[in-house]
């Protein structure tokens, strides 16, 4: 998308963003940030099938953690208003601003700086018994989650990534287009379904797995469901 409109405020900002070809009548997104927050609504006639775009998500983010960021800030001595790629031949000659394979991609992965990729696997060896309709909470933070064996969960507030999957033995996920740093990972398998730490949930033993993560690089955490929460 680009930036077709835009309002700076001292509390507020707003900016809209609308397909390169096809303009706010196809796909369009707006994003509203105030100095504790963020919203972005994005607006599409599901692939011209309405005559025009409807809601297709609403994101609402709170500012919790203002100290996992200052890395990449110091790095990259942001803001600056750089380009970083230039896309302004990127779309002549396009019927639509939609690339369905990665052949076409104008921007592939391998060619973007600086994030890299989380792999986490998980084995569960209790419960010993696995409900292939129960999920697995894959959470990985900023800072540690527990002390000794007290969950701290105030430092919920240093997600960085967190993902339900099913129950299935092994399984994990891939998390892409993470910056470098150093993480923590902990794994529910989500007996009663809340999402959460709870009495009867199972989880790994040996809490708060690290992980560090180089620049474009690749890292890999095993975590080991094994004890149940009491």
């Amino acid at each position: 998308m680009v930036l077709d409109s835009l309002n700076e405020g001292a509390s507020e900002s707003f900016y809209r963003f609308s397909d390169p070809i096809s303009g706010g009548n196809r796909v369009y997104t707006e994003v509203t940030f105030k100095p504790d927050s963020l919203i972005m609504h994005s607006y599409t006639n599901k692939f011209n099938t309405l005559s025009e775009p409807v809601t297709h998500m609403i994101w609402r983010a709170k500012i919790k953690d203002v100290t996992s960021a200052q890395p990449a800030i110091s790095l990259f001595n942001f803001p600056q208003k750089v380009i970083t790629r230039d896309f302004t031949t990127t779309f002549e000659g396009l019927s639509e601003a939609v690339f369905y394979s990665r052949a076409q991609d104008p921007y592939p992965e391998n060619e973007q700086p600086h994030l890299g990729v989380s792999n986490v696997l998980i084995n569960i060896t209790n419960p010993a018994t696995i409900d292939q309709n129960k999920k697995v909470l894959i959470i990985v933070t900023t800072q540690p989650l527990f002390s000794g064996m007290t969950f701290n969960a105030a430092n919920l507030k240093y997600r960085s990534r967190y993902v339900l999957v099913g129950a299935e033995s092994p399984t994990g996920y891939d998390f892409k287009y993470m910056h470098p740093g150093s993480y923590y990972v902990n794994a529910i398998y989500d007996s009663n379904g809340d999402q959460s730490f709870s009495s009867g949930d199972f989880m790994n033993s040996n809490f708060d797995i690290p992980l560090t993560l180089s620049s474009e690089g690749t890292a890999s955490a095993t975590v080991d469901i094994n004890f149940q929460i009491p």
